[in-house]
């Protein structure tokens, strides 16, 4: 979480991920009838970010390198901070986001105050689904609690993959909401006034991906994919081009090598503003081939920017976008979905040209600004309060 927000936090820049984060504290920060205290632990830094209204993000130092390490440690130090400040504040709600949010719940219930978790989906119902126990044990097991012992209210980002199936394993579905993430009303405007492609620049294809560069993005799928579409379409000048950073980026270049299409393929890094907007302008279309689901952020902003996409159906992507614009495919099996999904691009530009319009027109109607989905969240809350006061006087 924090890596996404860094440049906002310690620069004062734009984040580079967590936009429910991001927008959650900042339309809070300016609010006129709530305020905060927010802990974050941190590998780097010790300070203060004061909001307009007297909010406070806090940011706490701990110098603990080894990675796992320092998630077990950070819990126990958020505990400490914690307390220390509900003790002293008494506030009216505490809200633990992601694995924090357990913490949020011991502490709701050492004070007797209302806990809010907050998750941003799971990896982990594909894996119940899988029967993958020992995966989910080890390797997700933080996540796991996190989900197991969480809050009074749950509050989930609806990003299509399948938390109803984790909430029904543990029993907590009558607490969960899952919502889905706005979108900043400037950016919205400005992703609107891209131009629809009227077709295809000569023998020439665009492919663009967008995403962080790690391993459940499957950026590895659009390499192989693409590999096989180059091979069956030669007379194309093709290009792949991945906008967004990561920890993978080395072994995609060295994958790329490989496939022997390292000149075809291009790694535009992280990229935000006219940059961004520029870039998805750029490609002719988009692959999302994400495990779990492709539900998020990225897709509607591709969407929105009028460019035409072919999903993978992980998760409830086909759920949500079936007969929506993007073309669905399945790759559990093998590629040829998707090089297929391409040829047919090449083959038929007045479909490509409706896939963009009609995906536009859905997100368009989907989507509400970040004002209007945290005021849903804020009324949850609000709710919560209510009821565990009801509660209290009939008892």
């Amino acid at each position: 979480m924090f890596t996404g927000l860094r440049p906002w936090l310690i620069e004062g820049g734009q984040p580079r991920g967590m936009p429910g984060v991001h927008n959650f504290l900042g339309i809070l920060g300016n609010s006129n009838e709530h305020c905060f205290r927010c802990i974050i632990i941190n590998k780097e830094v010790s300070k203060t970010i004061k909001t307009s209204n007297g909010s406070e993000i806090r940011l706490y130092r701990l110098p603990v390198r080894q990675h796992h390490a320092f998630r077990v440690l950070a819990l126990a130090y958020a505990f400490i901070i914690g307390a220390w400040q509900v003790g002293k504040n008494r506030p009216s709600v505490i809200y633990g986001m992601a694995n924090y949010s357990s913490i949020s719940t011991l502490l709701g219930r050492i004070f007797g105050v209302i806990s809010v978790s907050r998750l941003f989906g799971s990896l982990i119902p594909e894996k119940i689904e899988l029967r993958q126990w020992r995966l989910i044990y080890t390797r997700y097991i933080l996540d796991y609690l996190a989900a197991k012992f969480s809050g009074d209210l749950v509050i989930v980002t609806n990003d299509g993959t399948k938390f109803q199936i984790l909430a029904k394993h543990l029993r907590i579905e009558k607490k969960v909401h899952q919502l889905f993430n706005g979108i900043e009303t400037g950016f919205l405007n400005e992703l609107l006034k891209t131009s629809i492609p009227l077709g295809l620049k000569k023998n020439k294809l665009t492919i663009g991906y967008v995403g962080r560069l790690s391993w459940w993005k499957r950026q590895d799928l659009a390499i192989q994919a693409f590999s096989r579409f180059k091979a069956l379409h030669p007379e194309i000048s093709a290009e792949l081009l991945f906008i967004g950073g990561g920890e993978d980026e080395q072994k995609l270049r060295a994958l790329a090598t490989t496939e022997n299409i390292s000149e075809h393929i291009k790694f535009l890094g992280h990229v935000g503003g006219d940059t961004y907007i520029n870039a998805l302008a750029s490609c002719d279309v988009f692959l999302f081939l994400y495990d779990a689901s492709n539900l998020g952020n990225s897709l509607w902003e591709v969407m929105l920017s009028g460019r035409p996409v072919i999903a993978r159906s992980t998760g409830d992507t086909q759920l949500v976008l079936e007969g929506k614009g993007p073309l669905i495919v399945n790759v559990d099996k093998n590629l040829d979905e998707i090089v297929s999904a391409l040829s047919r691009v090449l083959e038929d530009p007045g479909h490509l040209r409706k896939m963009a319009a009609d995906g536009r027109d859905f997100v368009k109607g989907f989507l509400t600004s970040w004002e209007v989905r945290v005021e849903k969240e804020l009324r949850l809350i609000e709710q919560a309060i209510l009821d565990r006061a009801k509660e209290r006087a009939d008892a």
